[in-house]
């Protein structure tokens, strides 16, 4: 992957505007715990326009009404004496980022366009200021599937110059416990092949196109049920991250 020549969406000296949608599929739990706790699927997609100083415009917009997740989830609503749902409406919004406030990791602290496009080309480096942006989110020694997303999006998305990308790719392949977990396909029907890493209750897997080291989408899964996810059975998909359109 390291090798592969797919082109990051922007390089140091090459401060370009960067555009990508991610079409994200998440879960809504409601009384989670509880025996009245029920659980819906949503889909929404946004349009994302960074400038080289992190400052961003997001255009969301959800795609449909959430669902209920299952028969039951929907018996435990009317239960529950039927409260209000989210309001999923094909709606759009428009955030706006100032200066400085995009970031390009889903956890942790902000890293900038700035500190993306100058990301070390060593592994080590690499890891070093991943787990520092995480350091208040997930302490001194963050977990290797929560590395591994972030790089997921690092990989998908910011504006690694060519070395740092060979770099973030010998990193996500040094963590413990990851792994290659097979082929799979991701909400927009992509094949590709997955590295994963595991926590007792969840997996965390980046699905890549192996021919041009392209990560598709970045998905949480459950390895086995549990209360925080009502009637969501094991192997079943609770949330998702997928790109498409990543330019310069």
């Amino acid at each position: 992957m390291a090798g592969l020549p797919y082109r990051s969406p922007a390089a140091p000296g090459k401060l370009a505007v960067v555009r990508f949608e991610d079409v994200g599929s998440h879960t809504i739990v409601q009384n989670a715990g509880s025996k009245d706790g029920f659980t819906l699927f949503a889909t929404s997609i946004t349009y994302n326009v960074v400038s080289p100083d992190s400052s961003a415009v997001t255009e969301s917009r959800n795609l449909g009404p959430a669902r209920f997740a299952s028969p039951a989830d929907a018996d435990r609503w009317k239960m529950a004496g039927r409260p209000r749902l989210p309001d999923r409406r094909t709606t759009t919004g428009y955030t706006e980022s100032q200066a400085g406030q995009f970031s390009f990791m889903p956890q942790g602290t902000t890293l900038t366009y700035g500190q993306a496009a100058n990301m070390p080309a060593r592994p080590a480096a690499v890891i070093a200021v991943v787990r520092a942006h995480l350091l208040r989110y997930a302490g001194p020694r963050a977990p290797s599937e929560l590395v591994l997303k972030q790089l997921g999006f690092l990989l998908a998305v910011a504006p690694l110059s060519r070395k740092a990308r060979q770099a973030a790719w010998m990193t996500l392949a040094g963590l413990p416990g990851a792994r290659l977990c097979g082929a799979g396909t991701d909400i927009l029907g992509r094949p590709g092949e997955g590295i994963c890493a595991n926590v007792p209750t969840e997996k965390i897997e980046i699905l890549i196109k192996p021919s041009t080291a392209q990560v598709l989408a970045v998905i949480q899964s459950l390895r086995r049920p549990t209360a925080l996810f009502p009637d969501i059975p094991a192997g079943a998909v609770v949330g998702s991250d997928n790109f498409t359109v990543v330019t310069s």
